[in-house]
């Protein structure tokens, strides 16, 4: 390194040490930030998908906080629990006292409205949200159409080799499957599936705690409701850096995929990404240094604009790493360079989120009757769900914030009546929905009136002991000065 780069470098490290915390959080999640969807996507609307805008207000930001806040509370009180019954008491103490107050539901149920028809008025394509900057992508893996999604992908590949594969080639096209279905299951077709995704977001409760540090109650946040585009396969989407509004490296998305396709035409695929970028990307973006993802349609056609975002390392980079001066020296400087895998990752398959490694070698033998990944919180059929989980059917509460899981035998034993009695308050008057899963591969349905059984009553509270009665007087009598 030259003198000259490393005065720089040393410039540079001095004036990144002199921003405070909250300089950092404005320049990434202000309201002028130019990285923010509501500020790019007009420059660009003909090359990127179709988007609706829709203003969140501080009230509704707070609201959706709380319900994030609660939800993860709930899910670290449940882990947390030893014993079956203690879980239970958890579930049930949530499903009685929701986790938001009655305004704040309120304001959630009229977003849900603007987001229904929001989402409606893209008619049977459907829809995929985003808050300003993130996506709730990371809710993916607790939907409960992943398996389902995964099984089909598979059953399609066995079917174009003739049901025949070996080890790599399975966990190539397992992981494929994975990273299709995490895709699949962020397309809503309604407010309610919307909803969910929002609510059991990681990353938008971050993003929405970070705004509101930002912008105080000032805060301007805005969901992007973009219209599906099937013609967006997950294994030829790419991420490309821009630095001095020049495009210098480019790389596949998602870094677990092997695509045998993408490896053959990757030099054509190269050329149409930066061509594409050049002529429609480039003269519309004034500012000089981003990040790009681009969709390419299965037939090579098209080409599609997914979003802009901030250059790394705030953007992830893929099959670059940042933390080597060499590929970092690429993606700021070039020369350009483009990347994808010209085989199976080693550990791509056991990288994937447990338990669907489990799940995905299961199908293997058949059409599994496991569901892998979850247990029953009323009998415990099925733990540890990480490597056992309910056999037969499976009942999953629609409604509480936290998975709530219930076997057939406890569902017939009338566990599903109890939990829908005590849920009933007056933001569920008939109590807390059911949906059945016949088997880990079958799409969800509504469960219907659970049928009542020996569980059914809800058993009155256990009396204290005499020692117990004791203790607390004597807690009631001590005064500390």
């Amino acid at each position: 390194m030259s003198v000259e780069n490393k005065d720089q470098s040393l410039v540079e490290k001095e004036e990144k040490a002199e921003k405070s915390g909250i300089e950092e959080l404005y320049e990434h999640f202000g309201t002028e930030d130019p990285y923010r969807i509501e500020h790019w996507y007009p420059k660009i609307r003909e090359y990127t998908f179709e988007t609706v805008f829709l203003d969140v207000d501080y009230e509704t930001c707070c609201a959706i906080a709380k319900y994030c806040e609660s939800s993860r509370l709930l899910r670290q009180s449940i882990n947390f629990q030893d014993t079956l019954e203690d879980r239970l008491f958890i579930h049930e103490e949530a499903a009685k006292h929701l986790p938001v107050s009655k305004e704040n539901f309120t304001l959630l149920n009229v977003l849900e409205k603007q987001l229904d028809d929001a989402i409606k008025s893209f008619g049977e394509d459907g829809a995929f949200v985003k808050l300003s900057i993130r996506s709730p992508k990371d809710t993916a893996i607790q939907h409960h159409n992943m398996n389902v999604f995964i099984a089909e992908s598979l059953r399609k590949d066995m079917e174009c080799v003739g049901g025949k594969m070996d080890d790599n080639e399975w966990h190539r096209c397992g992981v494929s499957a994975f990273v299709d279905a995490c895709c699949k299951v962020l397309r809503v077709r309604n407010g309610t599936e919307a909803m969910f995704l929002i609510l059991h977001s990681d990353r938008v409760y971050s993003d929405i705690i970070r705004m509101e540090l930002t912008n105080a109650k000032s805060s301007k946040v805005q969901l992007a409701v973009r219209r599906w585009d099937s013609r967006v396969v997950p294994a030829l989407e790419f991420r490309s850096f821009v630095y001095n509004h020049t495009m210098t490296s480019c790389t596949q998305y998602y870094k677990l995929i092997y695509d045998p396709f993408m490896e053959e035409h990757s030099n054509e695929i190269s050329n149409a990404i930066v061509a594409f970028h050049d002529k429609y990307i480039k003269p519309r973006i004034t500012i000089p240094n981003y990040t790009v993802d681009f969709a390419v349609s299965a037939d090579l056609k098209d080409i599609i604009c997914v979003e802009l975002n901030n250059p790394p390392p705030a953007a992830g980079t893929a099959l670059f790493h940042w933390d080597k001066p060499e590929d970092r020296t690429v993606i700021e400087k070039g020369p350009y360079q483009f990347r994808c895998n010209t085989s199976l990752p080693e550990t791509s398959f056991n990288d994937i989120n447990k338990p669907f490694p489990t799940f995905i070698d299961s199908l293997r033998t058949g059409i599994p009757d496991v569901h892998v990944g979850f247990s029953c919180d009323c009998c415990g059929a099925g733990y540890p769900p990480e490597v056992s989980g309910i056999r037969g059917e499976r009942y999953q509460c629609l409604d509480c914030p936290c998975s709530f899981d219930i076997c057939s035998k406890c569902w017939n034993a009338g566990w599903g009546v109890r939990h829908v009695t005590i849920s009933k308050n007056e933001f569920y008057p008939t109590g807390h929905k059911f949906l059945l899963i016949r088997s880990p591969v079958a799409a969800s349905v509504d469960a219907g009136e659970p049928p009542t059984g020996p569980k059914s009553v809800i058993p009155p509270p256990k009396p204290k002991n005499k020692k117990e009665i004791s203790q607390n007087d004597n807690d009631k009598k001590c005064n500390i000065s």
